[in-house]
Parts: structure tokens; sequence; C-alpha cells
């Protein structure tokens, strides 16, 4: 009998140092469980021809090849082999920001004191959307969306390369979200749910036939991009519909008075772009009409992109996706 009550101790003390180090499983991913973040800065994950340069009178394009890095933020101390990831990329009107903008590295390290591993990536801006490009390519906003993608997905593939690398992250590569404020958002959204050939615009199907179709050419060929789930704040889809039955889920915020990116369907007006899209409402209204899992919550009254500069709305939205 002592021997069965020393063996019983024993499982009963193992088994409190097992939920320990795996930060109380109860509460991982609902609550902070980790103080403590480690980052993992200037990580290459794929290059992609980028124009550098708008040299000349007559627009003469300059061409180089772009390093893309990400940042990779894990709960330090963790013991969990197989986590969720979430890739995060920044907003800017695909003109500026980067990846260590304070809204993302505040996102990321909210998200992995919780037990997610998280990302914040580099995608190539499309600086030309503020100069005389307007005027000389029309279709110039929706290349830009498409970069963007075409970055993102690389980042998926890459994190799907590392898992057949000995998964040094310790992700589940069937966990693995992506999202972003504003143009970061597009990326996400696009990266879900542009899926199909048919669905590139007509006005750049000859570009995306030459830069890799919907893959795109910026690094991990072979490796899957498929994602799990979609986090948007404040972003858009060239069109609702390509938002399909069976699709994967969507947590989204918008403000009512946004009048950057559509919280309809209605044209982007930043830079004079005016390139129409469905924004986050039509967004929700689709994927409910499909069954398509889907969260949304509205902003009455808040213009774009509040997470990004104002404290309290930043709390609502990470605490909205946080729930979702």
């Amino acid at each position: 009998m002592k021997t069965s009550l020393l063996l019983v101790g024993l499982v009963l003390t193992l088994q409190q140092l097992t939920f320990g180090q795996n930060a109380c499983d109860g509460m991982r991913y609902r609550e902070p469980v980790f103080t403590d973040v480690t980052v993992t800065k200037d990580v290459p994950f794929g290059s992609a021809s980028q124009l550098v340069d708008l040299a000349g009178p007559m627009y003469t394009p300059v061409l180089q090849t772009q390093t893309l890095y990400m940042d990779i933020y894990e709960p330090a101390g963790d013991s969990h082999t197989k986590r969720p990831l979430i890739i995060l990329a920044f907003g800017g009107a695909f003109v500026f920001g980067t990846r260590t903008d304070a809204y993302m590295v505040d996102l990321c390290t909210r998200y992995a004191q919780l037990g997610y591993v998280t990302a914040s990536i580099d995608y190539r801006l499309t600086r030309e959307l503020a100069t005389a490009g307007l005027k000389l390519d029309s279709a110039i906003a929706p290349k830009a969306v498409l970069k963007g993608t075409h970055d993102m997905r690389a980042s998926v593939r890459y994190f799907n390369f590392t898992v057949s690398q000995g998964n040094p992250h310790r992700i589940d590569p069937e966990q693995i979200y992506v999202g972003g404020v504003s143009a970061g958002a597009f990326c996400a959204l696009h990266t879900a749910y542009l899926d199909k050939n048919e669905e590139i615009p007509a006005e750049i199907q000859a570009y995306a036939a030459e830069n890799g179709g919907l893959e795109g050419l910026s690094g991990n060929p072979g490796y899957s991009s498929k994602v799990a789930g979609v986090i948007s704040f404040s972003g858009a889809l060239g069109k609702a519909e390509w938002l399909e039955e069976g699709d994967v889920p969507i947590v989204s915020t918008h403000g009512t008075a946004d009048d950057v990116v559509p919280y309809g369907s209605d044209s982007v007006t930043i830079l004079m772009i005016n390139y129409p899209v469905d924004g986050s409402s039509v967004i929700h209204e689709r994927a409910n009409a499909l069954g398509v899992p889907n969260a949304f919550y509205t902003y009455e009254g808040a213009a774009h992109a509040q997470e990004a500069t104002n404290d309290a709305y930043r709390d609502t939205g990470f605490a909205f996706s946080r729930d979702f």
C-alpha cells in the first residue's frame, strides 16, 4: 500500500510539473500565461523582384531582388511541441510601413504571451502608388495587392519548409493563421480567399502569369501556402464572392466611418486609387450566408485602422480576435 501511494504521488507530481511547463492548458490562448517572449529577428524567408527606383523623366524602372525578412516571436519557456502560428502583416497603403511597426510588435507579443508562435513579415511595397505611376498603369493597385499576397504565401510556405527540417519553431502546420491591419489585412484576405486562377482580375491576368500566378515567385516552392483562418483589421477583398462555402474562418473588425478602406462595398480612396472592393461588413454577410465560421466587430463612427494608433481600439480588437 505504501509503495502504491508513493507511485500515485510521483505520478501526480509529474503531472503537475508537466501542466506547469505547458502553462496551465486551461488558460492557454485565453490569458497571457507567458510573461517573457523570445524574438528571433531578421529571419530571411524569401526574395522577389522589386522596383526600387523611378529613374529619369521617362519613368525607367530599375529592378532589384529584395530579400524578405520576418521577426518570429515565441513564448519563452514553453514546452508545447505543436503550437498554432499567426503570421501578421503591417499596414500603410502598400506604400510605407515595416514589420517592426509598434502595432505589429505589440500584436505579436500579445499573441505569443497567450501561447501562439507569431511572425511579423516583410512584404514588397509599391511606392509608385504615390507617384506618377498611377497615370501610367491603371492596374497598379491590384498588382500591389497581388505582390503582397505572393510574399505572405511565401512566408506560409517557409514555415512548412521548416517543419520538414525538424520543425525548430515547433508549430502545428495544420494551424497556420494569417492576419494584418489595413494593407496587411488585404494580404491576408487574398492569401486565404483568392485561390482560383479565374478569380484573378482581368487587368492583372498577364502580370500574374509572368509572376508565378497565385503562388508567386517569392520563395519556398513546393510547400503548401494553405492557411487555417484569417484575422482582418480594417481589410477588404477585391470581391466578397471569392469567399466560398467551406472556406476557412475569419475574424474581423472595421469602423463604420472608415474613409480609406470601405466598411461596405465601395472604392479605396487613399492615394487616388479609387479601386472597388468589398469591405468587412460585406465579407461578414457573405460568410454568414455560406455558413463560414466568422466573427465581426463594428466600431460605430470610427475612422480607419484605429487599432494601430488608439490603445482602447487596440485592446478591443485584440480581445475580440483572441476570443474567436
